[in-house]
């Protein structure tokens, strides 16, 4: 739970990870995590709700940003994050 705000912007995407900055907007220092979410795609293997359609990927923890506090975060994931197992 955090008393502040934060803002998200200058998303870049790149192969394995991804690249943003998060901005204390509010009024209080604040802490933050940072996670990204990779879907699964619908497949002949995948129909229907036996897995997640999303799963944690990536995650940091931005502790104690003090408001107007701009901090640049890069997020790079393992090559299995983007695979999953079928039978």
């Amino acid at each position: 739970m955090s008393y502040t705000k934060f803002e998200y912007s200058n998303l870049k995407v790149y192969k394995g990870g991804v690249y943003f900055e998060v901005k204390n907007v509010g009024k209080k220092m604040g802490s933050e995590v940072a996670q990204v979410y990779l879907s699964v795609p619908e497949t002949e293997n995948f129909k229907g709700g036996y897995r997640s359609p999303k799963n944690l990927a990536a995650f940091t923890k931005l502790k104690d940003m003090k408001p107007g506090e701009v901090r640049k975060v890069e997020l790079v994931m393992q090559k299995k994050s983007f695979s999953y197992w079928s039978v």
